[in-house]
């Protein structure tokens, strides 16, 4: 259960169950008919804007039939992705990839640039969860640092994420040649896709599980990129760079 609004936890719900007054529906305009896909997610951030208040109720249910073909299911994917170039157009800063703060994305960047950034990156890190227990003197020293590494682990797991989806186009190209590139495409597909299953605990196997993931997430981001170079938007493309980055899915993860 939670309240809905852009880069939260819940960013949006699908369009499958919505239930909400006339009157707020009308005052909108309703569903933009320019919007083929994506127009549940825009319509949800003109509510927002507008200044509804709106919940994600997990205990309803809705039944409905779901493409079962692979084929078909990627393709449905990939339309998807092609969402979030015209999203970012519209809500611009909603969409990012990745939500990390600076010392985060600085302590990855230099990790994945050279072997000795390696040591650098964790010196940032270890030196910014210090900084924290200045600025919350309300926690104890050891939650503050326990606080900030937390922040810095979840920014890698956005970082993973996004290499294996939204960047896949790129981080695979860049596989082929870079032997860094190949182990951040593995975190985000293995690693993360093994967490993912670990929570879930589908029926499917974890190997099984992994692969289609993978699939879904590669068709998902070259979508993405389409959608971005249809509508010249890179907003969709790059992480959003804040102070204070919250523990909540992106708005482009939330898309899917």
């Amino acid at each position: 259960p939670s309240l809905i609004a852009p880069l939260t936890k819940v960013a949006y719900v699908p369009a499958a169950a919505l239930v909400m007054r006339i009157a707020a529906f009308r005052s909108i305009q309703g569903f933009d008919p320019a919007l083929h896909v994506g127009e549940d997610v825009d319509l949800l951030w003109r509510l927002h804007a507008a200044g509804v208040v709106m919940r994600y109720e997990p205990a309803a249910e809705v039944t409905h039939d779901h493409r079962t073909a692979l084929t078909a299911l990627l393709q449905r994917r990939m339309q998807y992705g092609t969402s979030a170039g015209a999203l970012d157009r519209r809500h611009p800063g909603f969409v990012p990839p990745a939500v990390l703060s600076p010392w985060s994305a600085l302590s990855w960047g230099l990790a994945l640039l050279h072997p000795i950034g390696v040591l650098l990156g964790a010196g940032v890190a270890f030196m910014t969860a210090e900084k924290l227990t200045t600025r919350l003197p309300q926690l104890a020293r050891s939650d503050a640092r326990r606080l900030a590494l937390r922040g810095h682990v979840a920014a890698g797991e956005q970082i993973a994420d996004a290499a294996a989806r939204t960047w896949f186009p790129v981080t695979f190209a860049l596989a082929l040649v870079s032997r860094r590139c190949r182990l951040l495409l593995v975190a985000g597909i293995v690693v993360q896709g093994w967490r993912e299953h670990r929570r879930k605990r589908p029926t499917l196997t974890l190997p099984v599980f992994v692969a289609l993931r993978s699939c879904d997430d590669a068709a998902y981001g070259i979508g993405v990129w389409i959608g971005s170079i249809r509508t010249r938007s890179i907003g969709a493309l790059l992480p959003k760079i804040t102070n204070w980055p919250g523990r909540s899915k992106t708005g482009e993860d939330a898309m899917s």
